[in-house]
């Protein structure tokens, strides 16, 4: 192994562990800084770095897929009969002090290497993403992560799918230095991002985020340089593709909507019905009063100017 260690008890030493990642990244960031994560953005995760956004809150699915870690090691020892021991400390790169890494366990090869185990607990809807001996993307990439940070060349990503001991998915990997450069590059320009004060570019889950962070002067004016142009052209471009499609759409949905009103005119009181080769179940669906909580956006509106 080629790490040093920053941690030697990360269990014993949580906050410090916590403190330590502050201005670096581990495997569970890198699916971030590649917008790959549905929980988290680049942006939202920079702003906690720096210190601008308060730590997300640990909720129920991670705390219950630490809870289930040692159960899924003692499955994979019991499937494989390959004994595994837990990692439990913050390894760092030797030449690059961001990249960090906290495996789960290791485990002797069939060679006699160290070998990393990456656990991962998921939903029965995540299973096509295990067969035929693959894994999720966000995993691949973590797992490649600390092979590359450990300097280690093998390690089996630990799927507990659904729940079940008999969706246990095992899948091996082998470290790939072409996927590693390019996390590297990535995860180096995101920290000199951090580190130099800057946010790195919003994504669409960021909107709310971005209101709640400026105070909008209606008459203050920027002109803003090259590197816009491209992303409002884009966007001007995207809004009246959209507006062609929504066109199109709008007789199809009235013919939608006019064959729905018929449909029920037939059926009359009858909750189901039979016509031709296709049945129908008509059912009222209530629709409760409320009152929706106060909240705020921001909108953006962007019309074609002529130069000069």
């Amino acid at each position: 192994m080629e790490a040093n260690i920053l941690i030697d008890d990360v269990d014993g030493n949580r906050e410090a562990w916590l403190e330590a990642r502050k201005d670096k990244l581990g495997a569970s960031e890198i699916p971030i800084i590649l917008g790959l994560s549905p929980f988290c953005t680049p942006l939202q995760l920079a702003l906690r770095k720096q210190g601008r956004l308060p730590e997300q809150e640990d909720n129920d699915h991670l705390f219950f897929g630490r809870a289930v870690e040692p159960i899924v090691a003692e499955l994979f020892t019991r499937k494989t009969k390959i004994p595994c021991r837990k990692a439990n400390r913050l390894y760092q790169h030797k030449s690059h002090d961001f990249a960090v890494a906290s495996p789960d366990y290791f485990y002797d090869g069939a060679n006699g290497n160290l070998e990393l185990l990456e656990i991962k607990v998921t939903s029965w809807t995540q299973r096509e993403k295990w067969v035929d001996g693959g894994c999720p993307d966000t995993a691949h990439i973590q797992l490649i992560w600390q092979l590359g940070v450990l300097g280690l060349e093998r390690g089996t990503v630990a799927g507990l799918v659904g729940g079940s001991p008999r969706d246990l998915y095992l899948p091996q990997f082998t470290f790939d230095a072409s996927i590693w450069t390019q996390l590297l590059e990535r995860a180096g320009a995101f920290m000199e991002c951090v580190r130099s004060g800057k946010e790195p570019p919003a994504l669409a889950p960021d909107s709310a985020l971005l209101t709640q962070l400026k105070n909008v002067e209606p008459t203050k004016f920027v002109a803003l340089d090259e590197s816009a142009d491209e992303v409002v052209t884009k966007f001007w471009e995207e809004r009246r593709e959209i507006e062609k499609l929504e066109k199109l759409i709008e007789p199809h949905k009235k013919n939608l909507d006019n064959a729905k009103a018929r449909l029920l005119q037939l059926m009359g009181d009858c909750g189901k019905a039979r016509a031709g080769r296709f049945e129908l179940q008509q059912s009222v669906v209530q629709r409760n009063e409320y009152v929706v909580k106060a909240s705020s956006y921001t909108t953006l509106k962007v019309k074609e100017v002529q130069n000069g």
